[in-house]
């Protein structure tokens, strides 16, 4: 409500109370009275609702920031906001309009005028900013690691700190375990409160000791490590003689070593000393396939597909007479 006051000393006009400028009301200024619906009264009982003893309103004497106290309603640039609530200090900008929603209006934000961010209205822009979401104009970074020290939590590469001991995850051997002395017994990079055994790695699957990347039977409890054949595999997890911890037929040779992988036969029997193990060889000489079972493997049968275990070959071209069109 304005009114206008005669006295000796001339005519004056103030805002007794109504509703404060920017939420897109009518101000006391420029409104029609009976106009109800453009503009929102404030009540006589909360006309100073900041409390600094100036009621709300606009013009000469109203409160022109009426959230935040200031009884002096100091404002630098006359644009109608007090200073402690105007978004631009030095620039009028009586709109107060903010397209990137931080605390620095478009009058007086370079960023934004330039067409790049600046969230925390350091007046740093994205992406020079070392720190994006903490104001900080003088972009401090002590460890020198690119993060500004307001966002930087921690020394070091990086700016996390997950387990607190003030090492960056980056550079910290043990990062979600609190570790400040970084102590490493067996120097293999992983500290000793997230570190499970001796040498190389962290895990321990099997809890003999021994880490994983150096454990010669990772999931059977093996403390001494025991490789009889010298392998590289432990004899807790080694079923056979030789090279290789696999033996299917259970005969005691390992497959890889194995003349006949699929059967068993410990003795490794060889007659024809083909590489075949008898079980599995079903002819004689080189190889142990003979498709027209006829005794004579396929790689040196002089007819394959046709049954001559005499090899008979009367013009001796190598193809047997049974299937030589020439004889």
């Amino acid at each position: 409500m304005r009114v206008d006051i005669a006295s000796d000393e001339g005519a004056a006009s103030a805002c007794l109370f109504d509703d404060a400028p920017g939420d897109g009301y009518l101000t006391c200024a420029d409104r029609d009275i009976c106009d109800s619906y453009g503009f929102g009264l404030a009540s006589v009982g909360d006309a100073d609702r900041d409390g600094d003893g100036v009621a709300v309103g606009a013009g000469p004497g109203c409160d022109n920031c009426r959230w935040i106290v200031n009884p002096d309603l100091a404002d630098s640039d006359g644009d109608g906001y007090g200073d402690a609530c105007d978004n631009c200090v030095d620039t009028p900008n009586p709109d107060q309009a903010n397209g990137d929603w931080n605390d620095l209006g478009d009058a007086c934000d370079a960023c934004y005028a330039s067409g790049l961010g600046d969230s925390d209205s350091d007046g740093i822009c994205y992406p020079v900013d070392n720190c994006t979401d903490a104001p900080n104009p003088d972009q401090a970074d002590s460890d020198g690691d690119g993060y500004g020290d307001p966002c930087d939590y921690c020394t070091g590469p990086g700016q996390f700190d997950s387990d607190g001991d003030g090492l960056c995850d980056d550079a910290d051997n043990c990062a979600f375990n609190h570790n400040p002395d970084q102590s490493n017994a067996d120097a293999d990079g992983f500290g000793d409160p997230c570190d499970w055994c001796p040498g190389p790695g962290s895990r321990d699957s099997d809890n003999d000791g021994t880490c994983d990347q150096v454990d010669n039977c990772l999931y059977k409890h093996n403390a001494d490590q025991v490789d009889s054949d010298g392998d590289g595999y432990g004899d807790q997890c080694d079923t056979c003689a030789g090279w290789g911890d696999s033996d299917r037929d259970g005969d005691g040779t390992c497959d890889w070593l194995d003349n006949c992988a699929s059967i068993h036969n410990p003795d490794q029997s060889d007659a024809d000393a083909d590489g075949f193990g008898d079980p599995c060889d079903s002819c004689a000489g080189p190889g142990s396939y003979d498709i027209d079972s006829d005794g004579a493997c396929d790689q040196h049968d002089n007819c394959i597909y046709d049954h001559n275990p005499d090899q008979a070959d009367i013009d001796g071209d190598g193809i047997g007479d049974i299937c030589d069109p020439a004889t």
